[in-house]
């Protein structure tokens, strides 16, 4: 099993790659442009029995993100998973935006997904490989994110959407298409946040407590397995509480 994951060089991204590596996935790992971050991540997927291809790329470049998960298709010949974790967050309120900003959130929050995901269904409807697609949202797109900027909020409302765009594309074709939006979860994008507002965002989840990567990693897990067959076009809430539906 092959499976390409953005975002994988820290926090949600990094801790889905472990357990996909767990699960017996060889991966293909996007980071950012450095790549320093996922050197450390291939030598410990290799720990893991489990082969891995590093993929840096600065996602608010359509090109390159493009240019990533063709390096990635071509090193397995083809891919049967694809896991969108890559993102950043912003506190940026609306009144001081500038277009740069919203350029930068949406580049890499909405239009690099769009791109990357493309490119992998396209790969695997001509490989007619019966894949799977998990695209990573946020609760803060259901709640109108208090602590995270409007296009931060619009971005990640634009997944959300998108997931259920290309399930009904891939559908066809055997590509499953499903989402998470995870709500505040240990990373350091909640630590820029506590910084910003002085407060501690999982002082308003019922069950007291921000999510761990690792609990957003399992249901992964969960969805790229069999056990979730005849899930399609769903978005999954893990917010401890945060959003009820």
């Amino acid at each position: 099993m092959r499976a390409f994951v953005t975002g994988a060089g820290r926090g949600i991204g990094r801790a889905i790659a472990l357990q996909l590596a767990r699960d017996g996935y060889d991966l293909g790992l996007h980071v950012n442009a450095s790549g320093l971050a996922g050197l450390a991540l291939r030598d410990e997927i290799a720990e893991m029995g489990q082969r891995s291809v590093v993929a840096p790329a600065d996602f608010s470049d359509l090109a390159a993100a493009r240019h990533a998960v063709r390096q990635v298709i071509e090193a397995w010949d083809g891919l049967d998973a694809l896991v969108l974790s890559a993102g950043v967050s912003s506190a940026c309120s609306l009144f001081d935006l500038d277009d740069a900003e919203i350029d930068f959130v949406i580049d890499v929050n909405l239009k690099a997904p769009l791109v990357v995901a493309q490119e992998v269904m396209i790969a695997m409807r001509k490989r007619a490989i019966r894949g799977r697609v998990v695209v990573i949202g946020s609760a803060a797109a259901q709640t109108g994110g208090a602590l995270v900027g409007p296009h931060y909020v619009a971005a990640k409302a634009g997944t959300h959407a998108l997931v259920k765009s290309l399930a009904k594309a891939g559908a066809p074709y055997g590509i499953q298409v499903n989402g998470i939006a995870p709500g505040f979860v240990e990373t350091d994008g909640l630590d820029k946040m506590k910084a910003a507002h002085g407060i501690d965002p999982a002082s308003l989840v019922p069950i007291g407590r921000a999510g761990a990567p690792a609990e957003i990693a399992s249901c992964v897990s969960f969805l790229l397995s069999d056990a979730a067959s005849y899930v399609n076009g769903a978005l999954l809430d893990v917010n401890g509480g945060l959003v009820m539906r």
